[in-house]
C-alpha cells in the first residue's frame, strides 16, 4: 500500500496512521507496527501526518512481505 501512494502522491505522503489503517483496510495498531518496521530499516520516515518515503526501491521489492503480524 505504501508504494502505491509513493506512485500516486511522490515521496511525502500527508496521512495520519488512521488514514493509512483505513486505506489498507486493517487496525490503526497494526499499521502503527507495520510503520515500526519499516522505519528500523530506515524505509521511511514519520512525524504527525506525514510519512516519507526515503528508500522507494526497497519499499518496492517489500510488496511479498508480511508487515502486519
Amino acid at each position: 500500500m505504501f508504494y502505491t501512494l509513493y506512485d500516486k502522491f511522490g515521496d511525502t505522503l500527508k496521512f495520519t496512521s488512521n488514514e493509512l489503517a483505513e486505506l489498507a483496510g486493517t487496525t490503526t495498531e497494526s499499521t502503527i507496527r507495520a510503520m515500526g518496521r519499516l522505519r528500523k530499516r530506515g524505509i521511511i520516515t514519520s512525524g504527525r501526518g506525514e510519512v516519507s518515503i526515503t528508500k522507494p526501491a526497497q519499499l518496492k521489492h517489500l510488496s511479498d512481505e508480511t508487515l502486519w503480524v
